[in-house]
């Protein structure tokens, strides 16, 4: 199953790549300037091409081959004209193409491309939407490039008409918090600033539309969301949401997968979910989320695979042991390195649940995880869901869980739902 397929990029002996540059082979890229919505990029090659040659795809650019995995790849022997299209995710940075001979085990660069650059490499990317356990609330989530302006949500209930502005916090995380390989050394990829902002005073089961970003990379298109309500719904309607785990991605070119397929049934979860749309409300990701497991483009891979429908729907996740799991780091399974040195990090930075912030006592929502307490809960009429990871230790003793909160929302007119990650 996915659980258990090696990650495509972990075939790749990276610290044994060497440098070896052939005038006798050309790599080159075209056109050298994309944007995010044309991002499409032919690559074509030339030399005596073996069957052992590959393509390395690099974002940034880099010189020492060994210190660093590429960010995908494509075999040359399936490109029978010498040639192979990728489109490309904005990550921030400039792109290069290496030919390499060797196979993934004894791998040699024998040339560069020229690089390829988006035009607008700091542009708001990655949006997702959360609910926060306040139902007059909604948190909006994206990422950038570094950035000194003010990042900033506007938004109203009219598409052209975005009067209200609030300003965003700005976090990240770094090579330092990893906690093993690959996470803290080949998978590496600075995850640029990660931008959450607060939207309050929200009318109950209202359309709002919005945008974000900031004046140096210029701000989304316009999306829009639904408020939730406090009460119950009208006796009759039903609630629709979606409910999954083990989802993972996989890159639109269909590169850098080979024989390792795991994760294609991803693209026709994104492609049924946009179907479902005009009714859904909600998704619950349950666990092994981007399946990145310490290679870390593989988040934007995802975010960037999410991002039409997450910006209109909230997507409320827990971590699974894909996310979580690593020796010596306080999960529950201490001989697990399911994370691929992530220990949890990368997950809790990129998406910000339900918080104590908003006083579960009044409203509903129970303290977002940290390391420690791994668990949180909202309502959603007329459910109160509560999410908690089996990959931290819910035994006596341990960080506890308000049951008395639970039994207060049993005798209130709710359905309890307790989902229980793996």
């Amino acid at each position: 199953g996915v659980a258990h397929t090696p990650h495509r990029l972990a075939a790749i002996n990276t610290e044994k790549i060497r440098s070896e540059m052939d005038s006798g082979y050309t790599i080159s890229a075209s056109p050298s300037v994309v944007s995010t919505g044309d991002s499409q990029v032919q690559v074509t090659w030339s030399g005596k091409v073996a069957s052992s040659d590959w393509i390395g795809v690099y974002s940034p650019p880099i010189t020492d081959f060994a210190a660093t995995c590429p960010v995908s790849y494509v075999w040359t022997s399936d490109c029978p004209s010498n040639s192979f299209t990728f489109t490309l995710v904005n990550l921030r940075a400039d792109y290069q193409f290496v030919y390499f001979t060797g196979g993934h085990t004894n791998a040699e660069g024998l040339a560069t491309s020229n690089t390829v650059s988006f035009s607008n490499p700091k542009e708001p990317l990655q949006g997702h939407i959360a609910f926060t356990g306040v139902a007059s609330q909604m948190r909006i989530m994206w990422n950038s490039a570094p950035s000194s302006t003010t990042p900033q949500v506007k938004y109203g209930t009219e598409p052209n008409s975005l009067s209200n502005v609030v300003n965003a916090q700005t976090t990240s995380y770094t090579q330092g918090q990893m906690c093993g390989s690959p996470a803290s050394d080949i998978g590496w990829r600075d995850p640029g600033n990660l931008y959450n902002a607060l939207l309050t005073g929200l009318q109950e089961g209202t359309t709002y539309y919005y945008s974000y970003g900031n004046s140096e990379g210029g701000f989304s298109a316009v999306s829009n969301f639904t408020t939730t309500t406090s009460t119950l719904p009208d006796p009759g309607r039903l609630r629709h949401f979606v409910a999954f785990g083990d989802m993972g991605t996989f890159a639109a070119d269909m590169s850098a997968f080979g024989g390792n397929r795991g994760q294609l049934a991803s693209l026709n979860t994104t492609r049924l979910m946009l179907k479902e749309m005009p009714e859904m409300e909600m998704v619950l990701h349950i666990g092994d989320i981007s399946y990145a497991r310490g290679y870390g483009s593989d988040w934007d891979y995802f975010m960037n695979q999410i991002e039409p429908f997450a910006t209109q729907v909230p997507w409320m996740v827990c971590g699974g042991n894909h996310e979580r799991d690593w020796p010596n780091s306080g999960s529950l399974y201490p001989n697990s390195t399911d994370s691929g040195g992530e220990c949890g990090v990368a997950l809790m930075e990129r998406f910000v649940m339900p918080s104590a912030s908003t006083q579960f006592a009044n409203d509903g929502s129970e303290p977002w995880p940290s390391q420690t307490t791994p668990w949180y809960s909202f309502n959603f009429p007329p459910v109160h869901f509560v999410l908690m990871t089996t990959e931290e230790d819910f035994s006596q003793g341990s960080p506890p869980v308000s049951y008395t909160h639970l039994r207060a929302h049993e005798t209130d007119s709710y359905l309890v739902c307790r989902l229980l990650l793996e």
